[in-house]
């Protein structure tokens, strides 16, 4: 990806940004990590899993220091601000904050609705299947409009997690289902 297409993405993202445009960011920047990977090689512009690396210093902080929650995200979140800026310093503040708080949330995202665990189990099937490209216009023609997003904010954090894992292939489809399965029972 050149320079040029990837300011056009984030300028994309920053005028009509969704979850699913997330989603299709992270898609493609897994896509770049594993060509990288295993090329062996490092581009000049190589991007970064900034969500992975928030998380894992979180922990190293939480587990070393004993640190609240409440300092961890902050922490946390000015890292990943410093990494933002470094990799692009004209990147829009508006652009920032919604890069942080996708991958740093400020605030946990609490389910109020109770889904049953059948119906939750369909609604993850048929999303991973979408976010593989595994509908067809047919079955995508059945669902309504925005059904994306609402299917992906009526999912608890386990399963987010989850889900976000698999489709970057950081985990089997085995290795999915289980995790689900265990999530939901």
């Amino acid at each position: 990806m050149t320079e040029e297409e990837f300011q056009k993405m984030l300028k994309y993202y920053e005028q009509n940004g969704s979850p699913n445009d997330v989603r299709t960011l992270n898609l493609y920047i897994e896509k770049i990590k594993k060509e990288n990977e295993f090329k062996n090689t490092k581009p000049k512009n190589q991007m970064f899993n900034v969500d992975g690396m928030a998380k894992n210093m979180a922990n190293q902080i939480a587990t070393q220091m004993g640190v609240t929650d409440k300092v961890i995200k902050k922490t946390a979140r000015q890292m990943v601000r410093d990494m933002i800026l470094q990799y692009d310093p004209s990147i829009p503040e508006k652009t920032i904050q919604i890069l942080l708080n996708e991958w740093v949330p400020e605030k946990s995202r609490k389910k109020s609705i109770e889904i049953p665990k059948e119906i939750l189990g369909s609604m993850i099937s048929q999303f991973v299947a979408y976010s593989k490209g595994e509908l067809s216009k047919e079955q995508l023609a059945e669902f309504p409009d925005g059904w994306v997003d609402k299917y992906w904010e009526s999912f608890p954090e386990d399963i987010q997690r989850s889900i976000a894992a698999f489709i970057r292939n950081q985990i089997t489809q085995k290795q999915f289902w289980q995790a689900v399965d265990s999530l939901l029972n």
